[in-house]
């Protein structure tokens, strides 16, 4: 018997028997995702060109370290967004990182972005939204010829 797309994932989280595993994938389009308009409308027809089961919102990937005062120059080609200024440059600058509030700037846009997501698929699809860890999005420190420097 053929399960929805919810039937299913929520079937697996389960351990409960599936008509099939279900699939999903994502990625980023550099350019669309500046906005959360375009960030929908890629997401949306990622999810429909592909029929997945379920699908994991992938803000921008520089959103976190915006988030907490890096700057970059959004690309105008499929490229990596450049950086343009980074607050950590030491292990000592990482004392001045406060606590970042979601109520505006880059988190709050993003919550915009899967509000309108959300507003779109009604109850069709269950959403995943990506949280990273704060390691996952601070500089990492790396050793060169026996000295130690930052990214």
């Amino acid at each position: 018997m053929a399960m929805t797309k919810r039937e299913r994932v929520r079937a697996t989280l389960a351990g409960d028997e599936v008509d099939r595993p279900p699939v999903s994938l994502w990625g980023h389009d550099y350019i669309r995702e500046w906005s959360q308009e375009g960030l929908v409308a890629a997401t949306l027809e990622n999810y429909r060109a592909h029929d997945l089961d379920f699908i994991k919102l992938n803000p921008r990937w520089t959103m976190f370290a915006e988030a907490w005062g890096a700057k970059y120059q959004p690309p105008d080609t499929q490229e990596n967004p450049r950086a343009v200024s980074r607050p950590v440059h030491s292990p000592e600058d990482l004392d001045a990182i406060e606590p970042v509030d979601a109520t505006g700037g880059p988190f709050h846009e993003h919550l915009e972005g899967l509000r309108m997501l959300l507003t779109k698929l009604d109850d069709e699809v269950d959403v995943i939204q990506t949280l990273f860890s704060p390691l996952a999005v601070t500089p990492p420190r790396i050793r060169w010829g026996g000295s130690s420097r930052w990214l």
